[in-house]
């Protein structure tokens, strides 16, 4: 029997997490915290935000970097239809990153582990499921390295996105159609949000629920997160929305 109903404590909204192997913890982690807040303003009683999903290319274990295994819930071809994606990093075990196609390959073939989104990038099934996906869903996320498969898949043609800096002239090689503004640790550009930076899986969350459910819930999503005042207090409203990727709306 399928684990997958949206009913009675579970939200509507699903939101896929793509695993693989090397995938890296931080780069979904506490977007995973942030979309389990309760929603409470919208429904009046204690239910996500989101029903987040891990899905993998099988159901096998995935290993992350650091070594610890996550098992996923579902697979790429058996996983109900999602409302978003997000797609973490897996720099593997450096910055390094070959600029010559040719070795690249061979280094895939040489070394497949520790390497994670340049292995997955050749990945045919897995960029082609992120390809349909991507017209399926509302959003896709991609959280650091993890703009990498977005641009294997042709989402960030002629897109502003961001990665992490030491990327830059590697995806400037391999992906010169993709405008990249490095500086900025969130890029909204509509259908498309990639983040950067220990807070980049935080503010790109955050930018989701006040998108979906308005600057209301993201406040009180990240007071369920971090109960202090800092989220609070009304002469801190706008620098938070300003540094955490809320849109606050007028006369809110």
């Amino acid at each position: 029997m399928r684990e997958y109903a949206t009913s009675g404590v579970f939200a509507d909204e699903n939101v896929g997490i793509l695993l693989f192997d090397d995938v890296e913890l931080a780069t979904f982690a506490d977007a995973v915290a942030l979309f389990c807040a309760d929603d409470d303003l919208n429904t009046g009683r204690s239910r996500p935000l989101f029903r987040p999903l891990l899905i993998a290319q099988s159901k096998r274990p995935v290993t992350c970097r650091g070594g610890f295994q996550l098992q996923p819930q579902a697979t790429i071809r058996d996983h109900p239809p999602l409302d978003l994606l997000l797609i973490p990093g897996a720099r593997g075990s450096g910055w390094d990153w070959p600029t010559s196609r040719v070795v690249d390959h061979i280094d895939i073939l040489l070394r497949p582990d520790g390497i994670g989104v340049r292995r997955e990038r050749h990945n045919a099934d897995l960029i082609d499921w992120l390809r349909d996906q991507s017209l399926r869903v509302e959003v896709v996320i991609g959280i650091c390295s993890g703009a990498v498969l977005l641009a294997a898949c042709g989402l960030l043609k002629r897109c502003r996105a961001t990665t992490h800096p030491r990327l830059c002239s590697w995806m400037h090689d391999f992906y010169p159609d993709v405008v990249l503004t490095p500086e900025k640790t969130l890029v909204d550009a509509g259908h498309v949000i990639t983040a950067r930076g220990w807070k980049g899986p935080f503010q790109a969350a955050l930018r989701v629920i006040s998108r979906t459910y308005g600057f209301s819930a993201a406040l009180n999503a990240a007071s369920s997160f971090d109960p202090g005042n800092t989220w609070v207090l009304p002469n801190s409203m706008v620098h938070f929305s300003e540094s955490a990727g809320i849109d606050r709306p007028s006369g809110e």
